[in-house]
């Protein structure tokens, strides 16, 4: 079933059942018509490693510490097979909020009714929530040390590595 494409099975967590990810619907607004989990990380891959460079340049210590905090409990969270959803959410809304970039932030912030079924789909794919959590703990430190090209390299690092399992299996469906 794993050769499937229906469970991923990992190691040490537990076995989980595969969604679709070939497509998001926004939840609770019917205006906003399905969007597909691989433009959306596209999107993503737009925004987000800027927002890295530009928080490892001009965040305040607080918001380092708090990303730092909020590494460390995803990968808690991850360890126990807990959901770590909400934390994932907030360490990426806390770099965009570091980035002092008011453009980038609305940007992101328009994908906002996206990101929570995204993130639902995307820790389905193998091996997803352990590479999530590591990037987290090297973005944390990039930004920490302020190491801004390391931040973006690392975050778009993080990002097409959702993509490109997302794009293989998009390959594998078209033949």
């Amino acid at each position: 079933m794993e050769n499937q494409n229906v469970i991923s099975i990992e190691h040490g967590r537990g076995i989980y059942v595969r969604n679709d990810p070939n497509s998001v619907n926004a939840k609770g607004d019917a205006d906003v018509k399905s969007i597909s989990l691989l433009a959306l990380l596209q999107a993503r891959l737009l925004i987000e490693p800027e927002q890295a460079y530009q928080c490892a340049k001009n965040c305040d210590p607080t918001i380092i510490q708090r990303l730092q905090d909020l590494s460390e409990r995803m990968d808690k969270e991850m360890r126990t097979g807990g959901d770590f959803l909400n934390i994932d959410l907030e360490f990426h809304q806390l770099v965009s909020e570091g980035s002092n970039q008011p453009a980038l932030e609305i940007m992101l912030k328009s994908l906002e009714n996206y990101q929570i079924e995204s993130r639902e789909k995307t820790n389905t794919l193998p091996n997803m929530r352990t590479k999530a959590s590591l990037y987290h703990q090297l973005i944390a430190t990039a930004i920490a040390t302020r190491d801004a090209d390391e931040a973006r390299r690392l975050m778009e690092m993080h990002i097409r590595a959702m993509i490109e399992p997302l794009e293989r299996m998009q390959g594998a469906a078209g033949n």
